[in-house]
C-alpha cells in the first residue's frame, strides 16, 4: 500500500515538493486515519512516546510503568519524556476499541498499530 506519509499523494495546481511537516501533523493524520503501518522504525519510536509508552527511554522509577507500558503524566514530566504526550490516562484500551469498531471484523493485530495495540515489542527487523 502507497504510504501518505508526505502528505503530496493529491496536490491542486502546482505541487511544491519542498514542503515538510513536522512528525506531530503527520501522526495525529495517521492515526485518525486509521493508519496501521508505520513507514520505518523512528516513527514507530515517536508513536510510542506520543502514547506515553516506554520505548528506550532510562531513568525511569520503579513502578511508575504500568503493565502495559504506559508511563504517567506526572513521571513523564519529571524525566524530560522526549515526546509531548497529551495522554494523562493509558490510551490502549481506548484506541483498541476505536480499531475495533472502525475495523469492521477485519484483524489488525499482525499490523504495526495491532502490535503495539497487543503490546508486542517492534524491532528494525519489521520494517
Amino acid at each position: 500500500m502507497c504510504s501518505f506519509d508526505n502528505l503530496a499523494f493529491l496536490t491542486a495546481g502546482e505541487a511544491h515538493t519542498d514542503q515538510s511537516w513536522s512528525h506531530k501533523i503527520i501522526q495525529g493524520l495517521s492515526l485518525f486515519s486509521r493508519s496501521l503501518y508505520f513507514e520505518d522504525f523512528s516513527a514507530y519510536e515517536y508513536f510510542q512516546n506520543f502514547l506515553g509508552l516506554v520505548t528506550g527511554v532510562c531513568g525511569i522509577p520503579e513502578g511508575q510503568v504500568s503493565n502495559e507500558g504506559f508511563v504517567d503524566e506526572e513521571t513523564r514530566r519529571l524525566i524530560g519524556w522526549p515526546t509531548l504526550s497529551p495522554f494523562e490516562r493509558n490510551p490502549l484500551p481506548f484506541l483498541r476499541t476505536l480499531l475495533n469498531l472502525r475495523s469492521k471484523g477485519h484483524g489488525f493485530s499482525q499490523t504495526h498499530v495491532g502490535m503495539v495495540l497487543d503490546v508486542r515489542a517492534l524491532t528494525a527487523d519489521h520494517f
